[in-house]
């Protein structure tokens, strides 16, 4: 089962995952449609092979950063949600 198929099947129906970005960096991006609030959303998933200790956290800080600073997103309305599966690799 492919990445985008695994993360459609972990979001349900609430995000429909239309399709993957190129050039994710550390992570793979997905465009997505947020069902719920009717409005496109983008979904970042930080593959396992990356999942050390250090990329996990850096990771999990990247939301708060762009959120509180706006980090030269100027199309970015606003983070609205951060998650996780709750499974690290050491």
């Amino acid at each position: 089962m492919s990445l985008q198929d695994q993360l459609q099947q972990t979001l349900g129906t609430s995000t429909i995952i239309e399709h993957e970005l190129d050039g994710g960096g550390m992570s793979r991006v997905f465009v997505a449609t947020d069902t719920t609030l009717g409005r496109r959303v983008v979904v970042k998933v930080l593959p396992s092979e990356m999942s050390g200790p250090m990329a996990v956290e850096r990771f999990k800080l990247t939301p708060a950063a762009i959120s509180k600073y706006r980090l030269g997103f100027d199309a970015l309305e606003s983070v609205s949600a951060a998650a996780s599966d709750g499974t690290q690799e050491s």
